[in-house]
C-alpha cells in the first residue's frame, strides 16, 4: 500500500479559554457598596420623587448623586436625586473653574479642570539637616615651601 502524501491528516488543538479579567466598578465585579434602602427611600419622600435641580421636574429615570463626590458617604444629607442630564451637570461643575466673564451675555466663562492630586505625607516628622562639608586643603594647593 502506498500513501497519498498530500492527505496527511492534522491533529485538531483544543484552544485555551481565557477568562476577562474582572476591573472594579465595571459589570458584576464592584468595589462600590450600594445605597441602603433605607436612605434611598428618605431621599425619595423628600424630593417628591422629582428631580431635585433647581427648577426641573422630571420624575423618570431619577439617579442618586453624592454630593461631596465620596461614595463611601451615604448619609441622606449628602444624597441628592436627580435626572440624567443634571446629575452629568453636577459632575462637570465639580471640575470646572470659573475664567472669566462674556462681556456681552454676561455668562459666566469656564473650563475644565484637572482633579487635584493627593498629598502624601511624610513618613518622619524629624526635620532633615544638611551637614556642613570640612573645608581641607588640596594637595595642589600646598606650596613646595610648606613642606620643607
Amino acid at each position: 500500500m502506498s500513501r497519498d502524501p498530500f492527505s496527511i491528516k492534522i491533529p485538531k488543538i483544543k484552544q485555551p479559554r481565557i477568562k476577562q479579567p474582572k476591573i472594579p466598578g465595571f459589570g458584576k465585579a464592584s468595589s462600590r457598596e450600594p445605597l441602603p434602602a433605607k436612605v434611598k427611600n428618605k431621599v425619595r419622600e423628600r424630593a417628591k420623587n422629582t428631580c431635585e435641580y433647581r427648577g426641573c421636574k422630571h420624575k423618570e429615570n431619577l439617579q442618586f448623586h453624592h454630593k461631596n463626590m465620596r461614595n463611601s458617604d451615604n448619609r441622606v444629607s449628602n444624597i441628592e436625586l436627580l435626572c440624567p442630564n443634571h446629575h452629568m451637570k453636577r459632575h462637570s461643575e465639580k471640575r470646572r473653574k470659573v475664567v472669566g466673564q462674556d462681556l456681552l451675555t454676561g455668562k459666566k466663562k469656564t473650563r475644565l479642570v484637572k482633579k487635584p492630586k493627593k498629598k502624601t505625607k511624610r513618613k518622619s516628622s524629624k526635620k532633615t539637616t544638611r551637614r556642613k562639608k570640612k573645608k581641607t586643603k588640596n594637595i595642589w594647593d600646598i606650596e613646595i615651601d610648606d613642606i620643607i
